[in-house]
């Protein structure tokens, strides 16, 4: 089979491997489309805890089941799915409690395991009763499926953010995570959510599904306190790794609201005293969020099926082996807001 394998930081070798066997608790995918997102870049040029190398990246993932183990149920050869990428031990109290995705023996696909950037893909099963493979819905396209594992993401995010009370919103950041969270917060009933984005061409996409698009420059902050009529945010979602903008959001926060935060930081500005006063004063409630669990990748799914949570008419690029390379190399954020790598 054909397959993208990193090799080191900034390594790439397109290769040829020999097909993976298919175990008895295991489904061969044949790869329909697989995204590129953020994650994928900066494991690629800067490295990442959880990357394990050689390995082949990818982990949002889309296919088709091709071969399928003995001790597989509930699936048969031809059956369209998404993967949700984390594979978790199923026994420990993260795992029994719904929070899988905190599982301390976690592997994930396109980090410890091989993942999407190929023809094929060996997905191990686990738990026939819990499968880390979905059924993709006859009336979904592949490219919103494969962006199943973002969304859920999102919701990992926001189910812990007490989002009901929330009035006003700000999300930093219109790539896909921003995209993504600022409808998710709407169907959330989040009443008015403004988008801050450098990019003219993401900040017309996300004219969409929010009230207020803005730059990031020195009016900004005075633009989101006069957008929520100067009491400040109930919540804020950064979706981009910049420090400054992290500040902004603490700045720009109502007392007591909520600050989503899932998007590592990149730069080397580092969190001063005075960024530690405004939550201690403010008394602002700081969430965290890595990954997502198996029942967050359902949910996205459902929701992507039900056009609550839609890509459709985003700047998007197509792309295949030719251009893979020169993709993962970009860290910097381009104007499409989804990548779409078809093998």
């Amino acid at each position: 089979m054909k397959c993208a394998v990193m090799t080191s930081l900034k390594g790439l070798e397109i290769a040829g491997r020999e097909e993976p066997p298919c175990g008895p608790g295991d489904v061969i995918v044949a790869v329909e489309v697989c995204g590129v997102c953020r994650t994928d870049r900066k494991m690629f040029n800067i490295g990442q805890r959880d990357l394990v190398l050689p390995r082949i990246l990818g982990h949002e993932i889309v296919g088709i089941v091709k071969e399928i183990g003995a001790n597989v149920t509930g699936f048969q050869q031809g059956d369209r799915v998404q993967i949700s990428p984390g594979v978790f031990c199923f026994s420990c109290e993260y795992c029994i409690s719904g929070a899988d995705h905190l599982c301390d023996k976690m592997k994930i696909i396109g980090f410890h395991l091989d993942g999407g950037f190929a023809e094929l893909l060996r997905v191990p099963v686990i738990s026939n009763d819990s499968p880390i493979l979905n059924k993709i819905p006859g009336s979904l396209d592949c490219e919103s499926a494969c962006l199943a594992e973002a969304l859920a993401c999102s919701i990992n995010l926001q189910k812990r953010m007490d989002l009901e009370k929330a009035e006003t919103m700000v999300v930093f950041g219109g790539g896909p995570l921003g995209v993504l969270s600022a409808q998710l917060a709407r169907f959330l009933g989040v009443k008015r959510v403004a988008v801050v984005e450098q990019m003219e061409s993401r900040r017309n996409f996300a004219s969409r599904f929010s009230d207020c698009q803005f730059g990031f420059d020195h009016k900004t902050a005075q633009n989101i306190m006069d957008f929520s009529k100067g009491r400040g945010v109930d919540a804020v979602i950064s979706c981009c790794p910049s420090s400054s903008a992290l500040q902004m959001g603490l700045e720009v926060a109502a007392k007591r609201s909520r600050i989503g935060f899932f998007s590592g930081l990149t730069d080397n500005a580092g969190i001063s005293n005075s960024t530690l006063n405004i939550i201690h004063y403010k008394e602002l409630n700081i969430i965290g969020s890595y990954g997502c669990s198996l029942s967050d990748n359902r949910e996205a799914l459902a929701l992507l099926a039900s056009g609550h949570v839609s890509a459709m008419g985003a700047p998007s690029l197509n792309i295949s082996w030719r251009e893979l390379p020169e993709i993962l190399a970009r860290l910097e954020p381009q104007e499409d807001v989804f990548t779409f790598f078809h093998p």
